[in-house]
């Protein structure tokens, strides 16, 4: 019997060693998460109606838009830490509500200070079949006499001069004529909220004016390819963008 009593506490100790010195699964908790950012139209503050001769332009012209066409890339998100910094390429398309959103993931957690990105393209990815394969990337090709690469937006409609309509098409390209976006926003990015949401609002008046009131008679309905007239543009773009 005392043999007995012997082995059974022999075995019981050996189990629960055994079982404290297994090695229990590693669960790895998320590091990093994602932004998402849903893009609206609007002309001072009136919701874009797409081929509605509704709008005034800033120097008194009526106009309509029926197409905004544009890539956007380099987003950069700012914290005390220093800048963490997206690859992607993203095609954007006013008519389309599938292609009116961007998600960014792999965000480090922390708290972020402001998010900067380009209208356009880098001047190293700014070649024919840089971009991934996609009809909507080669739709925006650059032609090749005007030094290839892709079309950095394409803002198309009509507008009124006394009464006449007339067609319009603003068409931005080519390396210097990228457009800088800074937006100043305070989030964070953590375990409880790993996924931040944001409204992008484009106002298309903003194209138009501040620092320069632009002038479809003047300065060109149709400016592929016109450095002064596509410069003006660019200099007008850099506060299109709000963030809410």
């Amino acid at each position: 019997m005392t043999n007995k009593i012997f082995l059974a506490l022999f075995f019981a100790v050996v189990f629960q060693s055994c079982e404290k010195g297994m090695v229990q699964p590693h669960i790895t908790k998320a590091t990093k998460g994602t932004v998402h950012f849903k893009i609206n139209y609007e002309v001072d503050h009136v919701a874009l109606q797409n081929m509605e001769m509704l709008y005034t332009t800033p120097n008194g012209y009526p106009y309509s838009v029926w197409k905004i066409q544009y890539i956007v890339s380099d987003f950069k998100f700012y914290n005390s830490a220093g800048v963490w910094s997206d690859t992607g390429f993203y095609f954007l398309d006013s008519q389309d509500i599938g292609k009116n959103s961007i998600s960014i993931q792999g965000i480090p957690f922390g708290y972020y200070e402001r998010v900067s990105f380009l209208i356009g393209i880098k001047p190293e990815y700014n070649v024919h079949d840089s971009l991934p394969m996609q009809a909507d990337f080669q739709d925006m090709f650059w032609p090749d006499v005007m030094g290839g690469g892709y079309h950095f937006m394409k803002l198309e409609g009509r507008y009124s001069v006394g009464g006449t309509e007339m067609g319009y098409a603003i068409h931005i390209g080519g390396t210097g004529f990228s457009i800088p976006i800074k937006l100043n926003q305070k989030f964070q990015v953590n375990y409880k909220y790993p996924i931040k949401y944001f409204q992008l609002t484009m106002n298309i008046n903003e194209w138009f004016r501040n620092p320069i009131t632009y002038d479809f008679e003047t300065d060109g309905a149709s400016i592929m390819g016109d450095s002064v007239a596509m410069m003006k543009i660019v200099k007008n773009g850099v506060d299109v963008f709000k963030i809410n």
